[in-house]
Formats: C-alpha cells, structure tokens, sequence
C-alpha cells in the first residue's frame, strides 16, 4: 500500500507574516539546496528553468523576494512509492515538479532512496522558484505557482495524488497503491490520524534518547514525543476497530452494539448511570473528591502529557493535568468522527484505569484492616512478635 506523506513550507520577507519560523534570512536557500542535494542522500539531483549554479539561483530569488516583499521559494517533502522502481520515481517526481510549475517556473528536485532511513522510506524533495507572468492587463504580474492564494496547498497536494494514481495505474500497479490528498473524516475512515515523526526523532528514539519539548508544537503532541503520542492513538485505533470479529472492542463506539450492554449500562430511571460495586455506593472512582463529571482531569489520575501515567504510578489527586492535544479545544489535527472516538476511548480508557485503581486500593484497605489478617498472614507484626516471645 502506497503512502501519502506530503509536506510543504516557506520562507518570506513578507512583513504581513504570522509566524517568525517563515521569516527569511539570506543564505538560507542556498544551505537548504546544499542539505538536499549531498551526494551522501540524494541519488538524482534535477534541475530546470534554474540559471548559474544553486547558490546563485538561490542568492537571485533572496534579492527579488526581499525586493518585493516576498516569498522566496516553495519546498516540499513528497513521499515516493516503494512500490515504484528507481526509474518510475524519477519519473513520478519530474512528472509532478513540472505539472506543479507549469513548464514555467524554476526548480530542484533532489530523490532521496539509496541508503539507510531513505531506502525504506523513499521521498523527495523539491524547491520551486516562483515566476510572474503579466496577463496582458495594467496589473501585478501573476504568480505561476500561487501559492499564497486560498486552497493551494490542498490544490497541491490534490495534484499529487492525481500524478501519482495515474502513473502508478498506467504501470500496473493496480488501485491498491492508490493514494489520497482527502482526510480520513473526508474519506470516511473512522480512524484517528497519527503524528508526523521525522527520521531524527525515530533514531534518537533507537538511541533511547527523548527529544526535547517544544512549547510552539504543544497545541499538536500536548508536550510528549511524537512516538509516545502515536503509541497511544494507536492503541486506541486498534481498541475500537480490532478484535477477531472485526466489530472492534466496542470502546468509543456507545452502548448500540449490544442489547445486553444497553440494559446493564441503565439504572431504574433509564439513563446511563454507574455501576459500581455494593460497597461503593454507585458513585464512580473519577467523580470522587468532587471531580467534575466533564472535566478532561479525572480526580483519581493525571499523569501529564498524552499519556496520563502508567496504571501503577500514583497521581498528585486534585493536581492540574496536560490536556492530550486531541482533547484540547484548540486542537488542529482534524475533526470528523475519527477525532469523536478517539476523545470517547480515551475518556472511556481513564475512567477504566481509575476504576481498577480504586477498587484495588479498596480492596488493599480492607485486608490491611480485617481482624483475621493478623492471625493469618506470616509476615504480619504480630506473627513477628508472637515468634518472638
């Protein structure tokens, strides 16, 4: 199965800027198109509509984005299939470098698939330098590639998916190494999204090394590493798609799937009500302490971060909690019903985690505080003291 990784950045002398990541620095472009095109990495290197050397090309689109105030050039990180032979990804990447510039603007397109991490995962990396064409009329000559217009990263990222099936199709690989620009809400998927990981982070990672937080991506990993973050959507994907009989585990996916689940999870009243032991008086571990029944902290846990804390490991009680980012409000990772479920299993998954940490903490009160545990148990105080005498 063929996989759609497609990323894109910029950089921009553009005042009107929202973010100081995409500001622009002269030497910049030259250093980038030095990293891509290092013999080390890249096994082709390709190049059109690019006059003098890379770092002259790179020098020229510096000195006129900072004369006009704007972008530099366009760079995208594009997975190629490993389906695909060596040749048909120098093909699929040309074909696309051209569709995308029209046969007008410049660019350098580097194949990263020879050796180490980019053997397994092989991509390329394309730098497009913008040109203006006049339309005839009394205005602002026109971008060719228009990448600050509404939509042309979506647009771009469309036509990779359609260079890409059409190609892949027309050598015979048939629709399973098809691909899609389109979320899996927008597909239909009922799957949460996984995390970016880069190459660095894996191998740091191998090494047993734990990159360090950035408060700028908080928003999106909530403060833990990508693979810790990914671990736990996948468990939660496999939780409510998996199982034997391909209905899943039935978290994240309401009481419909059962009858016998819809009467057990209802009290006399017929609204969804807890159902905890004899003992406990039907109120829930997490609601204890005055917790906050919608509150995102249950009261018997809170690890921070994505993973909220190991089933054994003690939790401040009442102690403020990192939010996981696809519980934040503000959270950019996507909607759709993926997301729904992934909020509902993972809720359903503290609440799980804070009801066996209650009943086993009850459970260990009341043998510590039965009468026959003395007498029975042979490294008790008075077994010692008995022995003794």
């Amino acid at each position: 199965m063929a996989l759609f990784s497609f990323r894109h950045n910029t950089r921009t002398f553009s005042p009107k800027r929202t973010s100081n990541e995409r500001a622009a620095k002269h030497g910049q472009t030259a250093a980038h198109l030095a990293y891509i095109t290092r013999t080390s990495a890249a096994r082709v290197v390709l190049r059109a509509r690019v006059a003098g050397t890379d770092t002259e090309a790179a020098r020229a689109a510096e000195n006129a984005a900072e004369k006009r105030g704007g972008r530099v050039a366009e760079r995208f990180i594009v997975a190629l299939p490993r389906e695909a032979s060596a040749e048909q990804r120098v093909v699929l990447a040309q074909s696309y470098a051209e569709a995308l510039t029209r046969g007008v603007a410049g660019y350098v397109l580097a194949i990263h698939d020879k050796a180490g991490n980019d053997a397994s995962n092989p991509h390329c990396h394309l730098v497009a330098f913008d040109a203006h064409e006049r339309s005839g009329g009394r205005g602002r000559p026109r971008s060719v590639l228009g990448m600050a217009r509404k939509g042309a990263i979506e647009a771009a990222a469309a036509l990779w998916a359609e260079t890409h099936n059409r190609l892949m199709r027309e050598w015979g690989h048939g629709a399973a190494c098809d691909i899609s620009h389109l979320s899996f809400a927008a597909q239909g998927i009922d799957r949460a999204p996984t995390i970016h990981e880069g190459a660095g982070a894996r191998a740091m990672a191998r090494r047993g090394e734990r990159p360090k937080a950035k408060p700028g991506w908080r928003a999106i990993d909530g403060g833990a590493t990508r693979r810790e973050a990914n671990a736990l959507i996948g468990e939660i994907n496999k939780l409510a798609t998996g199982g034997a009989d391909g209905r899943g585990y039935g978290l994240g996916g309401g009481d419909d799937r059962d009858a016998r689940e819809r009467r057990e999870g209802r009290n006399d009243g017929g609204a969804h009500a807890w159902r905890g032991g004899r003992d406990e008086g039907g109120v829930p571990p997490f609601l204890a302490g005055g917790g906050d029944a919608g509150a995102a902290r249950p009261a018997g846990g809170g690890g921070g971060g994505v993973g909220c804390g190991a089933a054994g490991s003690p939790a401040p009680t009442g102690a403020p909690s990192a939010l996981p980012p696809f519980l934040a409000p503000n959270y950019r990772g996507g909607g759709g019903r993926g997301l729904a479920r992934l909020r509902r299993v993972f809720m359903e998954l503290l609440m799980l985690r804070d009801t066996l940490r209650a009943r086993a903490a009850e459970v260990a009160h009341r043998w510590r505080q039965s009468p026959s545990v003395a007498r029975s148990r042979p490294n008790s105080r008075a077994h010692r003291e008995g022995v003794a005498r």
